[in-house]
């Protein structure tokens, strides 16, 4: 039996009820483990959850009902301690597991919280996944030498696997060769995150390794006729640069399909060196 409370009225969704667990039910002991499996990974100590939930359960004990020895959680009273410490100190987590049915990583969380947040319907998210399906490169102009109309060439590459519900996108940045011509060191970074769709744009929003956030508005996405999939897309970038721009950097961007254009090698670039005047016009156009 699957017993139904709601949350806090600072955190209550009427649409989104939250579980509580029951020490006799199998599946919900499943449940508690993939809740301390990501409260793991998200730097959550047992220490700590032992401490604020009040259990008596050995700190040993948690990571191996963690690791699947034993299967069931011993105390029926520090199981019910521990999982409504759980539910009422992580209700997001919460909800969002039981949103995507399964464990997840903290990218699926958040995109099963953000589709919540922005009333994403259904069936534009499935949408995502025939039309995105692929790899792209992205044209935008470089915040660190922006006066000189350098252009930043990268990867995208949007993967949707049919068994994931996430729409998850990569954006590898790479500039290998540009210290011949611009003196800088060689920069790596790699940029993680989702597509979200609203009304009749798209969001992807990412971040790094180090959390710094970079996220691409989508203003237009051409549908190719024969297939079904985008060919190109273009709209507003939003990073937080690196040098001393003021806290956001705000500029526009170009993507095209790899399987349909030619590719670059993803670099630093001075103008002259990129001959497509589609999009050289889009990055560089200025209003009267």
């Amino acid at each position: 039996m699957i017993v139904w409370y709601r949350t806090p009225p600072y955190l209550r969704q009427e649409n989104h009820p939250v579980l509580k667990l029951e020490h006799r039910v199998e599946e919900h002991h499943e449940m508690l483990r993939d809740w301390l499996i990501e409260l793991q990974h998200c730097g959550v100590k047992d220490s700590f959850l032992k401490k604020e939930s009040g259990i008596t359960t050995a700190i040993s004990s948690l990571d191996r009902f963690r690791n699947r020895k034993p299967l069931f959680f011993g105390s029926a009273e520090n199981f019910h301690k521990l999982a409504d410490f759980i539910i009422e100190r992580y209700p997001l987590l919460v909800r969002s597991i039981h949103f995507t049915g399964r464990t997840g990583t903290t990218t699926d969380y958040f995109f099963a919280e953000a589709c919540q947040f922005f009333n994403v319907r259904p069936d534009r998210i499935g949408r995502i996944g025939k039309q995105f399906h692929d790899k792209y490169q992205i044209y935008t102009r470089s915040n660190y030498f922006y006066d000189s109309e350098a252009i930043s060439v990268s990867d995208l590459e949007v993967d949707v696997q049919p068994d994931q519900p996430t729409r998850k996108v990569k954006n590898a940045i790479r500039y290998e060769k540009s210290n011949e011509k611009f003196g800088l060191v060689d920069l790596k970074d790699d940029f993680k995150g989702v597509i979200i769709p609203k009304s009749r744009r798209y969001m992807i929003i990412m971040r790094n390794k180090l959390g710094h956030p970079r996220i691409y508005f989508v203003d237009h996405a051409s549908i190719a006729d024969d297939d079904g999939k985008i060919d190109y897309f273009y709209g507003t970038m939003l990073k937080q640069p690196t040098n001393e721009q003021g806290i956001y950097f705000s500029v526009r961007f170009f993507a095209r399909s790899i399987a349909k254009y030619d590719r670059l090698m993803p670099d630093l670039y001075k103008k002259t060196d990129i001959e497509d005047k589609i999009v050289l016009d889009y990055l560089f156009y200025e209003r009267n």
